[in-house]
């Protein structure tokens, strides 16, 4: 295997000085605060390059309208947060776009059921992209990534530079809480105030779980790049996997038993011993 340590071909370095340097093109214009500190880590290795992220968010968004190819543009969001949010502030401002009588909205049947815009409440788990500079990186990370629980993580391509994406659906949701109604230009509520708050309380929840996974992955990527020579002059070259890692950590936990149970039976040994000749 490659050390994510080792000097990458001249292209890919131009390419990721390029991707680093160049203007943040999210409708948020940075990197969310949250996933920095993951960010800052990879990057930090010669052969690894993240390309976008999304450290998880808390979100309302209206559909945009649908153009004649059945595709939708535009949209609005209603609220964004890449943190817990508080609950009474957010419903009330998400409350403050709706009217009530939901129940009243004509869809217009079939097709104009298709034609609605709908308002949701989403929560999206922690996204990122990363480019690396040779298949075996690639795989690496996809391990530790794959070990962390981000199961729905993959290669996309395996050329000179592949992609990774490291994801997870584990804690993604999707709910309509509205419709937008065109007679009234207002967004009508499809559900009551209380539901919106039962809906940023479970927000919340998940967002702290993925807290959790992110730093776990932080943690297990840090962990398996000091085992493999982090450029820290450590004798071994290469990246420990995560499994091995894991394997050999408890081999050397287990030694480290047998240790502390010979030395307790060598002092308890020792007592009597000592013990006979007081005798």
């Amino acid at each position: 295997m490659s050390s994510p340590t080792r000097t990458p071909p001249t292209s890919f370095t131009q390419r990721k000085t390029h991707l680093l340097t160049t203007t943040d093109l999210s409708p948020k214009g940075s990197i969310d605060t949250p996933i920095l500190p993951l960010i800052t880590l990879l990057n930090s290795f010669p052969t690894i390059c993240t390309t976008s992220s999304c450290s998880g968010r808390i979100s309302v968004f209206l559909d945009g309208e649908l153009s004649s190819t059945g595709k939708g543009g535009g949209g609005r969001w209603v609220l964004v947060s890449h943190e817990p949010v508080e609950v009474a502030e957010a419903v009330g401002k998400v409350w403050g776009e709706m009217i009530e009588g939901g129940e009243s909205a004509d869809c217009g049947g079939e097709e104009g059921a298709k034609r609605r815009r709908y308002l949701h409440f989403k929560f999206e788990p922690m996204l990122l992209h990363i480019q690396t500079a040779d298949l075996a990186t690639s795989q690496q990370l996809l391990s530790t990534a794959l070990s962390s629980s981000f199961r729905e993580s993959g290669i996309l391509n395996s050329t000179s530079f592949p992609m990774l994406a490291i994801r997870t659906q584990s804690l993604t949701l999707d709910c309509i809480i509205g419709v937008y109604d065109d007679a009234a230009n207002s967004i009508r509520a499809l559900v009551d105030r209380s539901y919106v708050e039962m809906l940023m309380r479970i927000g919340n929840d998940r967002m702290a779980k993925n807290q959790k996974k992110m730093q776990r992955l932080q943690q297990e990527i840090a962990a398996v790049m000091e085992n493999g020579d982090a450029g820290k002059g450590k004798k071994n070259p290469e990246w420990e996997d995560a499994e091995v890692r894991k394997r050999r950590l408890r081999e050397e936990g287990l030694k480290k038993q047998e240790e502390i149970r010979r030395q307790r039976e060598a002092a308890a040994q020792k007592e009597v011993d000592n013990a006979d000749v007081d005798d």
